[in-house]
């Protein structure tokens, strides 16, 4: 081939090929591209016919504690509770169960010597319970009354079981007192209360869900504020109860206190 026709045929190679690269940065190009629909990062929830999403879950009701598991029974327990003068054993109070053997016993100030500190024995006399009610400047300056439950372990507080506060009067108004059972979960500030009138022995301790755990009463021709009778319901802790009747009896200045 000649080198004239060979030269010819890279010219009009050499052609087509800048009319393309012109094409190509054209503004209509350019255009043709901004015009793209822009991206959109989302992420929807699978729906699932006749079923909630995900993200709308529904948690259970919180689980109410029953208390400590120290004596619980299967059936409704009832208790009288006799309290002891100041002159006989130092003060406190004895329960018995209704062949009249003694379960439970309360020591308080008369016997340890010390002002809010109470002491639950079973029926052989073995401490069970140690419960003291915090002191100090901070105390002082509280709106509540704080007291603490132990476990006994050789005679000594081992482990925290119950929390109990009782609100101070303030403005002539009192709160009902609340109880707390050991470890706290994040979700809830108290677990008891008890309301009614104690000095009246008319009062009861009820869980959150508003279910009488124990109830305390007067019957018979004996009954006053010196002989009364609690029926723990089934599934409580019969010395859980008991160590919440004793902070009572403290707090209303009775057979606990000095």
């Amino acid at each position: 081939m000649p080198d004239s026709g060979i030269c010819s045929i890279v010219g009009e190679l050499w052609n087509a090929t800048v009319v393309v690269a012109l094409l190509n940065r054209s503004p209509h190009r350019r255009r043709a591209t901004r015009a793209r629909p822009p991206r959109h990062y989302t992420m929807e929830l699978p729906q699932v016919q006749g079923r909630r999403p995900r993200c709308a879950q529904v948690l259970p009701p919180p689980v109410i504690p029953s208390g400590p598991r120290l004596w619980r029974t299967g059936d409704p327990s009832e208790a009288e509770v006799t309290r002891r003068p100041p002159t006989v054993n130092g003060g406190g109070f004895v329960v018995t169960d209704q062949d009249q053997r003694a379960v439970f016993s309360v020591d308080g100030c008369g016997i340890i010597g010390a002002s809010g500190q109470l002491i639950v024995r079973d029926g052989d006399g073995n401490a069970i319970l140690f419960i003291h009610k915090k002191g100090g400047v901070v105390q002082a300056l509280c709106v509540n009354n704080w007291w603490r439950g132990y476990l006994t372990d050789y005679g000594e507080p081992s482990k925290l079981v119950f929390s109990l506060q009782d609100p101070k009067p303030v403005l002539c108004m009192k709160g009902d007192v609340q109880v707390t059972v050991e470890p706290k979960g994040r979700n809830r500030h108290w677990d008891y209360e008890v309301t009614g009138s104690f000095v009246q022995r008319a009062c009861a301790i009820k869980n959150r869900a508003g279910q009488v755990a124990a109830q305390i009463g007067v019957k018979g021709m004996m009954a006053g504020r010196d002989f009364y009778q609690v029926v723990v319901q089934p599934g409580y802790d019969q010395a859980f109860v008991v160590g919440v009747i004793a902070i009572l009896d403290n707090i209303h200045g009775e057979s606990t206190r000095c």
